[in-house]
């Protein structure tokens, strides 16, 4: 019996003030990187778990120049 890992579908939660846009099918080990709104800066990202489920998002997008009005 031949078994195939468990691969991730959809994209994990989204970060605030960006959002992801994975591959349709990610291989556990993969990375899925977010885009963060006009603004905002940083590298939020997902891995995909061998389980087929995404990890916590690490990184945030923060607003450049401070804090708006």
């Amino acid at each position: 019996m031949l078994l195939l890992p468990a691969v991730c579908t959809g994209n994990p939660k989204q970060p605030g003030n960006g959002s992801f846009a994975c591959p349709s099918l990610a291989l556990p080990g993969n990375v899925c990187n977010a885009t963060c709104d006009a603004g905002y800066k940083g590298t939020p990202s997902a891995t995909c778990q061998s389980d087929g489920t995404y990890s916590d998002v690490t990184g945030t997008c923060e607003l450049i120049g401070g804090l708006r009005n």
